[in-house]
């Protein structure tokens, strides 16, 4: 597909023939295509932020459609979600304390060595 260059009436610089506005003065060349394109940007643009976004629930922020949580106040961006998040925090897990098994062990055995003695707090010099 071959393209010719032409050049801006405004700015003279290189562009395609096939371009609707200058990229460098932003000038419009063909202000039919340049309207029909800008309908279309605009359209594009309205939908896309509405798909990528949605108010929050609790203090009406903008927020991405797949957060969890807003990011302005904290909360929840569905209602099932806060019911299982409070679900889950009404049950803390339980702390298991274990027994040792035996005191055949060697993990439970220890021996003392003359390094593991009581000292003194003052048996120690700072080097200077």
């Amino acid at each position: 597909m071959p393209s010719s260059i032409a050049s801006c009436p405004s700015c003279e610089a290189t562009l395609l023939e096939e371009t609707v506005q200058c990229p460098d003065c932003d000038h419009v060349l063909d202000q039919s295509r340049f309207d029909q394109l800008s309908d279309q940007a605009a359209v594009f643009a309205q939908g896309a932020a509405s798909r990528d976004q949605k108010s929050c629930p609790t203090c009406g922020e903008m927020v991405r459609h797949r957060l969890v949580r807003c990011w302005n106040c904290g909360g929840f961006m569905r209602k099932d979600i806060a019911t299982i998040y409070q679900q889950m925090q009404s049950r803390p897990t339980p702390v298991i304390y274990s027994e040792p098994t035996s005191g055949d062990d060697p993990i439970y055995q220890f021996e003392e060595t003359p390094d593991s003695t009581d000292h003194d707090e003052d048996d120690f010099e700072l080097s200077s």
